[in-house]
């Protein structure tokens, strides 16, 4: 019998044993073969024969039911060289988990950067739908579920609050300093916990925004007319009171939370209307547009300009340092223009570790 968090994927039984590819927290995929009544592995192809060498920290798995009764899971990533009693800044990377902690949905954060920057990182896997969408007769009636009275997102924030409350309880979390990331829909995740707690003292995010204005008139008619049936109130006259809990426009006047936007040139527009309510009120905010670029970025040079801007973006402001590469040099005299930004912060090496 075989019993693990490890991710198995592509697995095949040729005759005794099972062949698979195989990933854990702190290992990418490999090709082995597992025997199923023992559990012992073989290993036929490690791609990454160079990673072993790599020092990584230690991952712990949490296992939560949230206030709706829906289950869901965690892993917290602790910097190398963890000693008890150390405390760290906290950065949340979702929205699934499974396998080798690398990025997140999108894997536009870096967790073993951020860990490697001495950063605690919690990859946080959003739970299933509540049991009345999920028992719903179709699509349809599935979304008016989710987003009637924000089900969904409350459905979502009750577990990403006790995931959070799970790794402070470790004590290797500093709970003043913790950060939150987003793709698609940990986007919306963001969105809706930025507004409905005080836990994040910085997010980053790699699209933006689902909000009342920008995001139907960029979708479209047809995703309006969709949007509608679901339950989304778009310009009707009590559209602000819908959008009230969820929109970063109308709650602009009360988020201080820094916010970095790394979004494509093919969704950007969504977000402009966040954008400009955000700007026009002097929040802190800082927005790059990727061309050429879809739902998922590819480009290898965008991929590593993200990892880099993101892991900086969180050390400017929950640990009040910055690169000391001059050409750096215009990026960090903006970002300690913004308001709330640290009054002192301290110049460190530029070298990313390795992702």
């Amino acid at each position: 019998m075989i019993q693990t968090d490890d991710a198995l994927i592509g697995c095949a039984k040729p005759g005794r044993e099972i062949v698979c590819a195989r990933e854990s927290t702190t290992k990418p995929r490999r090709l082995v073969v597992i025997d199923p009544q023992t559990g012992r592995e073989r290993l036929i192809y490690d791609p990454n024969p160079d990673f072993a060498r790599l020092q990584l920290g230690q991952t712990r798995r949490f296992h939560l039911r949230n206030a709706y009764g829906v289950e869901s899971h965690a892993d917290l990533a602790l910097p190398p060289g963890h000693r008890n009693g150390e405390r760290h800044p906290l950065v949340v990377v979702q929205y699934t988990s499974d396998g080798f902690l690398r990025g997140g949905t999108g894997d536009e954060v870096p967790i073993q950067a951020l860990a490697g920057r001495g950063f605690a990182v919690l990859s946080f896997s959003r739970p299933d739908f509540v049991p009345a969408a999920l028992e719903a007769p179709n699509e349809v009636a599935m979304g008016q579920a989710n987003r009637k009275d924000w089900t969904d997102r409350r459905n979502v924030q009750s577990s990403l609050e006790i995931a959070v409350q799970l790794a402070i309880a470790t004590g290797a979390i500093d709970p003043d300093r913790i950060g939150i990331s987003g793709f698609s829909d940990g986007l919306s995740t963001v969105q809706w916990a930025l507004i409905n707690s005080r836990l994040f003292k910085a997010a980053a995010v790699g699209s933006c925004c689902e909000d009342m204005q920008a995001y139907p008139l960029t979708a479209g008619p047809v995703f309006e007319r969709s949007g509608r049936e679901i339950g989304y109130r778009f310009f009707e006259p009590d559209a602000a009171e819908f959008w009230k809990p969820m929109s970063l426009v109308l709650n602009a006047d009360r988020i201080d939370t820094p916010l970095l936007i790394q979004n494509s040139d093919s969704e950007y527009e969504a977000g402009l209307d966040v954008i400009a309510a955000w700007r026009l009120r002097g929040n802190p905010i800082e927005v790059y547009v990727l061309d050429h670029e879809g739902h998922f970025k590819m480009q290898p040079a965008h991929r590593i300009a993200m990892y880099e801007r993101s892991v900086e973006w969180f050390e400017f402001w929950l640990m009040g340092r910055i690169n000391c590469d001059p050409a750096q040099e215009a990026r960090f005299k903006r970002w300690q223009s913004m308001r709330g930004a640290p009054a002192n912060p301290v110049c460190r090496p530029a070298a990313l570790p390795p992702p």
